[in-house]
């Protein structure tokens, strides 16, 4: 049980900085656009 829960755990960060990059980018293109 101990390993499913780091493996969830770190899916989780990888999702958050993956969100956080289209973050970025979306930023980014919006700015290059305007």
């Amino acid at each position: 049980m101990a390993k499913t829960r780091r493996k969830t755990r770190k899916k989780t960060r990888k999702r958050r900085i993956r969100n956080r990059k289209t973050l970025w980018w979306n930023l980014t293109e919006s700015r290059i656009e305007s």
